[in-house]
C-alpha cells in the first residue's frame, strides 16, 4: 500500500494493472497545442451597453407609480370605471409604459471590448503600478477604455467625453467590460437561462 497521502499516484493500487484513463467530457476537449498555435485565434470581446436616453427610466417609474393606483397586484382594475380623476385608464397607462420602454430600448447603443495582447496589458498595468483598487485615478480607466474599445474606436480624450456627457453609470458600464474582457474572459461558456427557457418552452410545443 502506498504511503502518499493521494493513494496510489502511479495507478497500480498495488498491482500491474494500469489505472483506466478518463475520457474528456462533452463540454471539454483536450488541447492540440500545435493546431492552436498556428491558427487565427481572435481574442476575447465583451459588449458594454447603456442607454442614450436615460431620462426615460424616470418617466416609466412615473407611470408604474400611476398605474398601481389603478390597478392590484394581479392587474385587475381596482374599480369598474377602471379609471382615476383625470379619466386616464389602466390600459392606457400600460400601453404609455410599453411605448416608453420601447422608446428606451431603441435608445441602447453598445461598444465592443477586445483583449489586449499580453504585452500591451503588461505595459498597461506597469505604467499604472502606483494605482490600485478605489485608488486609480479617472485616467486610468479612460486609457483603459480607450485600448480595448474595437467598435467604435475611440481615444482616450473621447472616452472622457463620453462619460462625462452620460454620467458615473456609464463609465461603471464601460470600464467594467474593458477590465473582465481583459482579465475574465474566455475560461468558460456563459450560461443563459433566457435562451434555455426558450428552447424549453419551443420542445415542449
Amino acid at each position: 500500500m502506498s504511503d502518499h497521502p493521494l493513494g496510489d499516484i502511479d495507478g497500480t493500487s498495488g498491482t500491474d494493472a494500469p489505472s483506466p484513463v478518463s475520457e474528456p467530457s462533452i463540454v471539454d476537449q483536450i488541447l492540440d497545442l500545435d493546431k492552436l498555435l498556428s491558427a487565427d485565434v481572435r481574442r476575447a470581446e465583451r459588449t458594454a451597453r447603456f442607454c442614450t436616453a436615460p431620462h426615460l427610466q424616470a418617466d416609466i417609474e412615473a407611470l408604474e407609480a400611476e398605474l398601481e393606483t389603478l390597478t392590484d397586484d394581479r392587474g385587475n382594475p381596482l374599480d369598474e370605471e377602471g379609471m382615476n380623476d383625470s379619466g386616464r385608464t389602466a390600459t392606457g397607462v400600460a400601453l404609455e409604459i410599453r411605448a416608453k420602454r420601447q422608446e428606451m430600448a431603441d435608445a441602447m447603443v453598445s461598444v465592443r471590448m477586445r483583449q489586449l495582447e499580453l504585452d500591451q496589458w503588461e505595459a498597461f498595468l506597469t505604467k499604472h503600478r502606483a494605482t490600485s483598487g478605489e485608488e486609480r485615478p479617472m485616467e486610468f480607466w479612460f486609457e483603459l477604455i480607450s485600448l480595448s474599445a474595437c467598435a467604435p474606436v475611440m481615444t482616450q480624450d473621447q472616452a472622457a467625453r463620453l462619460t462625462k456627457k452620460y454620467g458615473r453609470p456609464v463609465l461603471t458600464e464601460l470600464s467594467t467590460k474593458a477590465w473582465q474582457v481583459n482579465t475574465e474572459s474566455g475560461v468558460s461558456v456563459p450560461k443563459s437561462s433566457r435562451s434555455s427557457a426558450v428552447l424549453r418552452r419551443a420542445a415542449r410545443g
